[in-house]
């Protein structure tokens, strides 16, 4: 543990502190032979090894922003790079490849062993509320044992007299004189017998404890495994993503013009050899097909209709971290999968993830929830795949134009009408999936294609619009990006061929423009007046877009009124 909570500091500490990285490169000859030995320990803790490999990782990919700093030895960099670069190959990949995999026969049996303990605690938990709401009220009462005495005597006497009424009413005046007598003895006797009983009760309250205690510890332990088993996945995504970006210093954006750029021109800028090789290494390693594959293995049927809502969040974060690493890898591993044939069917195969979970129906909450992350994960892979590899772009065809029109419309997605009270399942997959179409068709439309097609599109992008008037409002981050791909469809001049003016006066854009652009500056507004809660989603820096994106839709409908 010490070493994984000491490797797990060094690695956190690394990301963007160059003087500490040119302090490891000064002592490369002690701290990269001691990262590989961990890395390749089989006692190491797996947390510890992937650390160990996070850590060789950032130095690696960081190590070119080095050789570009004039402080520091170009030679003495390039050694290191070498170094770290056979590293990374012998070490990091092997134990990465070993640890991205999402095995349902292992995963089962945790996720059924955590129902059962879930359960177990959730009725104790239940069982302890009702005592202490008992005992809490006989407090408020503040009854001694001599009343409780009498209470319950005086109920006892009811009974009695139900039970035997003519024979009471024949002997009443005996029966009074007995009751005078005997009434103090009564009331001692039974006052002693609550006093005498208490040891018993105490006992069975610590037997009561003790079996808490170990419900409570079942659960804890049941969430303890299936947290060991989710952590190294998720860091090995974390180290895969790392691995696959860029170490070019020539950083941008997503919205950057250059993600639309062709992956053979990116191989152009400039690169050292050695990151060109380490790319082929991976692109041939198998490595980012196991991430691939994890949508399916993660989108596998849940072992228990009831699942802790710590199950389903893991299950989330998982499936971000592998959009997140396909993205990097369609932008930064031109290499991986780099023919027609082979992007076809990596599109393909993620289409199929979308299709199959549109064509389903559920009324189970969670199961529902499953399929939104899913399909988000697949539609942000797919986005992604669109702005980084244009030869897919010209072999889509009009199903998969269709699939994508049909999620921005939301009538393709996500049949279920469960409802649920827990907050996961009310996540924002599906619109994560609706604003990642949006972006599609954006990407779609920088292709020459017909006013058919334009038509189509700017019919779909319209209707996201006029969501701003409905009572929910809509999805503010998806109307940001249709107001972005709009302006970008229409933002040549009327005499260009691809600025498809017929449509866009046909189709009365600029009037849409101007209804849904103060609804959505007060949607804006009234979101930014909303007091944060912890899981709030929307951040300042969604906000600064939003405003942002709400100007540039302003200047563009001055832009068109001038122009026309």
């Amino acid at each position: 543990e010490a070493s994984t909570i000491s490797l797990r500091a060094l690695h956190a500490a690394l990301d963007d502190d160059l003087p500490l990285l040119r302090c490891l490169l000064n002592q490369h000859k002690h701290v990269i032979p001691a990262l590989v030995k961990c890395i390749q320990s089989d006692t190491m803790a797996p947390l510890s090894r992937l650390h160990a490999s996070g850590c060789l990782v950032v130095i690696r990919q960081s190590l070119p922003l080095l050789l570009a700093s004039s402080d520091v030895d170009s030679g003495a960099a390039t050694a290191v790079l070498d170094e770290i670069q056979t590293a990374c190959v012998q070490a990091v990949l092997p134990l990465l490849n070993q640890t991205l995999t999402f095995d349902t026969n292992a995963t089962s049996p945790l996720i059924l062993k955590l129902c059962e303990a879930a359960k177990a605690a959730a009725e104790e938990a239940e069982d302890e509320k009702l005592e202490r709401d008992a005992v809490r009220s006989i407090k408020e009462k503040r009854e001694p044992a001599r009343l409780i005495a009498r209470r319950q005597k005086l109920v006892k006497q009811e009974k009695d007299r139900k039970k035997a009424e003519e024979k009471k009413l024949m002997n009443e005046a005996a029966a009074a004189k007995m009751e005078n007598s005997m009434e103090d003895t009564d009331i001692v006797t039974m006052e002693d017998e609550l006093l005498n009983n208490m040891d018993d009760e105490n006992k069975m309250d610590t037997d009561e404890k003790d079996k808490r205690e170990d419900k409570r510890e079942a659960y804890e332990n049941a969430c303890n495994e299936w947290t060991s088993y989710c952590l190294p996945l998720k860091l090995g995504l974390e180290v895969t993503t790392n691995l696959c970006s860029s170490t070019s210093s020539n950083q941008f954006d997503e919205d950057d013009e250059m993600m639309m750029a062709d992956a053979h021109e990116m191989e152009e800028e400039e690169c050292h050899p050695l990151d060109k090789e380490l790319r082929k290494i991976i692109a041939n390693a198998a490595l980012i097909d196991r991430v691939l594959g994890l949508i399916a293995m993660l989108r596998s049927t849940l072992p228990a209709s009831e699942v802790p809502e710590l199950v389903l969040e893991d299950i989330s974060e998982l499936f971000s971290k592998v959009a997140a690493c396909l993205g990097n890898a369609f932008g930064n591993l031109p290499e991986w999968r780099e023919s027609t044939t082979d992007m076809g069917k990596v599109w393909a195969e993620l289409r199929g993830i979308v299709v199959a979970l549109s064509s389903q129906k559920t009324v189970d909450a969670q199961e529902q929830a499953l399929q939104e992350m899913a399909n988000a994960a697949a539609c942000n892979s797919m986005a992604a795949m669109l702005r980084s590899r244009p030869v897919v772009r010209s072999s889509l065809g009009d199903d998969d134009l269709s699939l994508i029109l049909g999620l921005v419309n939301n009538s393709g997605a996500n049949n279920g009408s469960a409802k649920s009270d827990t907050d996961i399942v009310e996540g924002t997959w599906k619109t994560d999936s609706q604003r990642d179409a949006v972006a599609m068709l954006g990407v779609l439309c920088s292709e020459p294609h017909s006013d058919a097609v334009n038509d189509h599109i700017c019919s779909a992008l319209l209707s996201v619009l006029e969501r701003l008037s409905t009572t929910s409002g809509g999805d503010l981050a998806v109307i940001n990006e249709a107001f972005d791909v709009l302006m970008d469809m229409y933002g040549l001049e009327d005499d260009d061929p691809n600025s498809h003016s017929g449509v866009f006066q046909s189709k009365n854009v600029l009037k849409h423009f101007e209804a849904s652009i103060p609804l959505f500056e007060g949607k804006i507004k009234n979101m930014a007046d909303e007091p944060k809660g912890k899981k709030s989603i929307v951040t300042e820096e969604d906000l600064d877009v939003w405003r942002e994106t709400a100007l540039n839709a302003s200047r563009f409908v001055e832009y068109k009124k001038g122009n026309s």
